[in-house]
């Protein structure tokens, strides 16, 4: 994680041989699309519901604020 995301292109971080940047999610974790069924089927109850969705991306960080 960054203190901005996403990464500047601007930032020298990208030119550094020693340093490997990789996405969030590097690679496949099992089970992934079951829970993210859920999250959604989930989510879309409470969006008919009225209610406060789940997992929201904050559209000013750019992701979802952890807690």
């Amino acid at each position: 994680m960054f203190s901005t995301e996403p990464l500047p292109a601007t930032s020298p971080l990208w030119r550094l041989d020693t340093v490997l940047i990789s996405a969030h999610l590097s690679g496949d974790a099992a089970g992934w699309l079951e829970r993210l069924s859920a999250l959604f089927a989930d989510n879309f109850g409470r969006y008919t519901a009225g209610a406060e969705l789940l997992n929201v991306v904050d559209k000013e960080l750019g992701f979802v604020p952890g807690g």
